[in-house]
């Protein structure tokens, strides 16, 4: 029997090393101090997609940086063109998302960033062990930021994955995250996963929750502590079966699609999955309707159901930004989902559908 594929066994495949961190943002933060420091920038600036959580923003600021905005719309597109208009002689960087685990004109980015004669950060932490046309996820960048947290469901955890160009990359952590702050927090989220795996999906105690929304304060000085990966995590991350997750994700995707009710009022994001990609969720565009009362039934019925980052954008002129954060809706497709939990949210879009 082959042995199962290990995440530090993905990580080697690419670039010439890695990092663990404790999140993905830190691991961001890290990296863009590096790079100012080695490009002697003063003033060194970053170019970032509108759609983006609060917490990525927060951290270019914490490393010093100018940010810049291209705008992301429609199903997550955004225009070459306005990319390059927007580098400057400071942009040591851009910044690219593989939204939900989908990606979009990475070889554009990939081309533009080359010619230019910029960084290109590529954005991860929605995807793991996937390829378009055939390249691995992670190897178009200069650098690729993966998260454990949200593809492997663990308390904390991301990575910092570096090519040849920056080999003399070295993580400046000021302290360890603590096991008692990972190993309580697993345990509570298994205890969940069961509950509702028990109840098939319903939440007759009400217990569950929809996440916090991220937030920008505004302020332009932000600090932001560089922190490893916990013991704990660490430890579990050796034992993970990379393959099992990825065919659980895809797998489940499928059973969705398949399954969505036919509307324009709430459609997928995404009619297809593409060879190679691993989904992070299954976003869907609430044309029609309520997608706030949506989001909110879905919970009741037990789903935790995301909303991608409705603090985005962060500059009010992007109004296409604005409508794609107010419309999108996310449902759960992860590994830990049983079919009787991807059934429940089916059965409450549909009932959303017909009343709209």
């Amino acid at each position: 029997m082959t042995p199962a594929m290990r995440f530090h066994d993905y990580l080697d495949r690419l670039g010439s090393s890695w990092y663990l961190y404790a999140n993905a943002s830190n691991a961001f933060k890290d990296f863009l101090v590096w790079l100012a420091a080695s490009s002697n920038q003063d003033q060194p600036a970053i170019l970032m997609p509108s759609y983006i959580p609060a917490k990525l923003y927060r951290a270019a600021l914490a490393a010093g940086y100018a940010v810049r905005f291209y705008e992301v719309h429609g199903d997550c597109r955004f225009d070459l063109d306005e990319v390059e208009r927007q580098l400057g002689t400071q942009t040591l960087a851009v910044f690219f998302v593989h939204y939900f685990g989908f990606t979009s004109d990475i070889e554009g980015m990939s081309a533009l960033a080359r010619r230019r004669g910029v960084v290109l950060i590529e954005d991860c932490a929605l995807a793991v062990d996937a390829r378009h046309r055939g390249r691995e996820l992670g190897t178009y960048g200069d650098v690729a930021l993966f998260s454990m947290r949200k593809m492997f469901l663990y308390p904390e955890g991301g990575a910092l994955v570096v090519s040849d160009r920056f080999r003399d990359f070295r993580p400046s952590y000021e302290r360890r995250v603590s096991s008692c702050y990972s190993f309580p927090r697993y345990l509570l989220q298994r205890a969940k996963y069961a509950y509702v795996r028990l109840t098939g999906g319903a939440d007759p105690l009400g217990l569950v929750r929809a996440g916090p929304a991220g937030y920008m304060d505004g302020n332009t000085q932000q600090r932001l502590s560089v922190k490893m990966l916990s013991p704990f995590t660490e430890r579990r991350l050796k034992h993970v079966d990379l393959e099992r997750v990825v065919q659980r994700r895809r797998d489940n995707y499928r059973y969705v699609l398949e399954r969505f009710p036919l509307s324009t009022a709430v459609e997928p994001m995404h009619r297809a999955l593409p060879d190679g990609c691993t989904p992070y969720s299954f976003p869907v565009l609430v044309r029609r309707g309520d997608r706030d009362a949506l989001r909110r039934a879905l919970v009741r019925e037990g789903t935790v159901a995301g909303v991608g980052w409705p603090e985005s954008p962060f500059d009010p002129a992007l109004a296409r930004t604005r409508l794609l954060s107010q419309t999108l809706l996310e449902l759960p497709i992860h590994q830990a989902l049983t079919r009787k939990q991807l059934d429940r949210s089916l059965r409450c879009v549909a009932r959303s559908v017909r009343s709209a």
